[in-house]
């Protein structure tokens, strides 16, 4: 009977699938999600929501959707103070800028989040390394991408995020 806490169940599930690359089942099920969630008005709840169909967005190619998503989850974890969430948002459109091509600027973002992340205890470190190894690879700036990989890779491993640290890996091989 608690819908609000059935939807984020649910969006918990999307996001799931859409690491496993299941996107057309991830976007149906965190859209339903996020619907209920607007409906009940939990801002925290619909930050995420919008984190998670703003994801399988860009996973998907929508970039513009994507983007569009993700700024209005960032905007509501700003609203409500939720710093680290709202890092969570800058990684999730670096990754999106990141993924159109976008290198200067998912560089830019993901050094200042970065920056902002380790005075908040680098709740966001490894993520935004990865997401910074990554456009400073489409940079040609390989050297600098390695290190940027390889602490991403170490600090996903000190927090026991393995699916982080795949996709560190991923982007050193």
């Amino acid at each position: 009977g608690d819908l609000p806490w059935a939807a984020t169940i649910t969006a918990n599930v999307a996001e799931i699938l859409s690491d496993r690359g299941q996107l057309e089942e991830a976007d149906q099920m965190g859209r339903e999600a996020l619907r209920i969630l607007r409906g009940a008005g939990l801002k925290s709840a619909i930050a995420f929501g919008l984190n998670i169909v703003g994801r399988v967005a860009c996973r998907s190619g929508r970039y513009a959707e994507a983007l569009e998503l993700l700024e209005q989850a960032r905007a509501v974890n700003h609203e409500i103070g939720d710093q680290p969430e709202e890092l969570e948002s800058d990684v999730r459109i670096a990754e999106c800028l990141a993924m159109q091509g976008h290198s200067t600027k998912a560089l830019e973002l993901s050094t200042e989040a970065l920056a902002r992340s380790e005075t908040l205890g680098g709740p966001a470190t490894p993520q935004l390394q990865r997401v910074r190894g990554c456009a400073l690879a489409q940079l040609g700036r390989l050297s600098e991408a390695r290190v940027a990989l390889q602490e991403s890779v170490a600090g996903a491993r000190d927090r026991e995020a393995e699916y982080e640290e795949a996709l560190a890996l991923h982007g050193l091989a």
